[in-house]
């Protein structure tokens, strides 16, 4: 889970691709699944909604998840 959680924050940092933000989604889709996922996907949701508020691909992709 620790993992996840370190690609899909690098991931997010550093792109400005939707396929890239596609793939960011279906981390966290996955990260759902795993015992206390659902609470750690809303942070980093929450997070990114707040750092990349100008990256309106970004935000359609989280809206997804």
């Amino acid at each position: 889970m620790k993992r996840y959680e370190e690609v899909v924050r690098k991931k997010a940092a550093y792109t400005s691709d939707r396929g890239v933000y596609q793939e960011i989604a279906d981390l966290l889709k996955r990260m759902k699944r795993y015992p206390g996922g659902e609470d750690l996907v809303q942070t980093l949701i929450a997070e990114f909604r707040s750092a990349y508020r100008r990256r309106p691909a970004m935000m359609q992709e989280l809206n997804r998840v």
